[in-house]
């Protein structure tokens, strides 16, 4: 049986986010398991700079197409 191969969250949070974080933070916080810390840490980080960049609200709303 072969064995799935397992992508690291704090990786997968930054090719989606195409975040930076130091090679050596990187590698110590994953042998120390960190991953899904530093997974929502940075996902809340995220939404609280889009939140404060739109202030919550938008007036860039577009029409639903109908077809």
């Amino acid at each position: 049986m072969a064995k799935a191969r397992k992508i690291p969250t704090l990786n997968l949070v930054l090719h989606l986010c195409g975040s930076i974080i130091e090679p050596s933070l990187c590698q110590s916080l994953q042998k120390d398991k960190y991953d899904k810390a530093i997974l929502c840490c940075h996902l809340y980080l995220c939404v609280v700079n889009f939140l404060e960049k739109k202030g919550g609200h938008t007036n860039n709303l577009h029409p639903k197409k109908i077809k």
